[in-house]
């Protein structure tokens, strides 16, 4: 899919997570099934990179500034759905 620039993006990523508690052997499937779920987030597409998608959730009236730059490692990116 062709991504169009300052278009509205659903984007559903998966990321590295750590715990660094104690966990039990029976507690280690319920924790890592939780890890594997995608998280969600929304922007607007900026540009992509070789390795990066870049998104960002806000911009100045006059299109100089953005705000909330998110770069996403295509790595970790498991769906992108453009929103209406």
């Amino acid at each position: 899919m062709k991504l169009k620039s300052n278009e509205k993006y659903e984007i559903k990523w998966t990321d590295i997570t750590h715990d660094n508690s104690w966990t039990s052997f029976d507690e280690v499937d319920k924790k890592i099934l939780s890890a594997e779920q995608p998280m969600i987030n929304i922007g607007y597409f900026m540009k992509e990179t070789k390795q990066s998608y870049v998104f960002y959730t806000g911009a100045d009236n006059e299109g100089k500034q953005y705000f909330d730059l998110i770069v996403f490692p295509k790595g970790v990116v498991k769906q992108i759905k453009q929103l209406k």
